[in-house]
């Protein structure tokens, strides 16, 4: 399993996995990330997703970096706050390459990406041919690439082409697919599935694991 997890940071430069900017919707603090420091983070305690306080903490980047190996694939979705030699030296003291990915929403990023941290696979927007033939010319090594097509379905053939070039499709099926999956039933996957997607972005993975392993 996949493990998407979003890294910000904090005003005295601690690396730590938090979706929001703010901390308001998912602990019991207020503010923003960039304005609190890790000794006022550390504090407090999460949230669940029905708003309930937890006995649990935010993790730093560095708690989860030690726990992942042999326990999951990080993919890790990077805030625009965060200071990326920062972070790849963080990345680099856990030999991290060998377990998580990093994201990246822009050709700015992959290029940078590839540079500083030739290691890492790179997800990428690949969601149509103009996108493909960008990164197929850009020098970045074809098997650095994880083509992320987007959140709505694809025509086969273009799965087909990705395939042609040994790039693994994902499709982020969060939101309305993942919510046509729980209408109608699970087998919404397996037609993705004939029609070439490696990997599903679901909000959902516990379901569809338990789906497609029944047996």
């Amino acid at each position: 399993m996949i493990i998407e997890c979003d890294i910000a940071q904090t005003k005295d430069s601690i690396l730590i996995f938090m979706h929001d900017d703010a901390v308001d919707r998912t602990t019991n603090g207020t503010g923003k990330v960039q304005n609190l420091t890790w000794e006022e983070l550390a504090k407090l305690k999460l949230k669940d997703h029905q708003d309930n306080l937890t006995p649990y903490h935010i993790p730093t980047l560095k708690d989860v970096l030690a726990w992942a190996p042999g326990h999951a694939i990080l993919s890790l979705d990077i805030k625009k706050t965060v200071d990326r030699e920062l972070l790849i030296k963080v990345l680099k003291d856990y030999n991290a390459d060998q377990f998580s990915e990093i994201i990246t929403y822009n050709y700015e990023a992959a290029e940078y990406y590839s540079q500083y941290a030739p290691a890492y696979r790179l997800s990428v927007n690949i969601r149509n041919e103009e996108e493909l033939d960008l990164y197929l010319s850009s020098g970045i090594p074809v098997h650095n690439l994880k083509p992320f097509v987007g959140t709505r379905r694809k025509d086969a053939d273009f799965y087909k082409k990705l395939h042609e070039h040994g790039l693994i499709v994902t499709l982020g099926t969060l939101g309305n697919i993942d919510e046509q999956a729980r209408a109608k039933g699970y087998k919404v996957y397996e037609q993705l599935l004939e029609d070439g997607v490696d990997i599903f972005a679901t909000d959902y993975p516990l379901e569809v694991a338990e789906y497609f392993y029944k047996e």
